[in-house]
């Protein structure tokens, strides 16, 4: 590939990712993310996988292009929300669950459960 394709790619792979948000907005989370990921990997081996004569060239390119679109909102998305992220998997992963382990201890009639002596 010649620096003049592969900023020929860029271009277009800017110009799809700029497209994207603005139809769709940024991704909420990494699982979406990884869904619109797989779908447009999901068409590109469609492309693929026909007989080479059946192929589209232009539609193999566009695939790739939005597959590599994707990645991009994707690694905006690591590098704007990673705090984010963190901070959510930790609240409902641990913090979360211990509190709802509380409040069903604090609501039992027992008071020994809650308070163990």
């Amino acid at each position: 590939m010649s620096n003049l394709e592969l900023l020929q790619f860029l271009k277009a792979t800017h110009a799809e990712a700029q497209r994207a948000v603005a139809l769709h907005g940024e991704f909420a989370s990494l699982h979406e993310a990884l869904g619109v990921m797989d779908e447009e990997f999901h068409e590109f081996k469609l492309e693929v996988y026909k007989k080479a004569e059946a192929r589209d060239p232009q539609r193999v390119y566009d695939e790739l292009v939005q597959i590599a679109a994707m990645c991009a909102k994707a690694a905006q998305l690591v590098k704007a929300k990673a705090s984010y992220d963190t901070a959510h998997d930790f609240f409902y992963g641990g913090v979360a669950s211990q509190m709802n382990a509380l409040m069903k201890a604090a609501s039992d009639p027992n008071p020994s459960t809650v308070y163990p002596r």
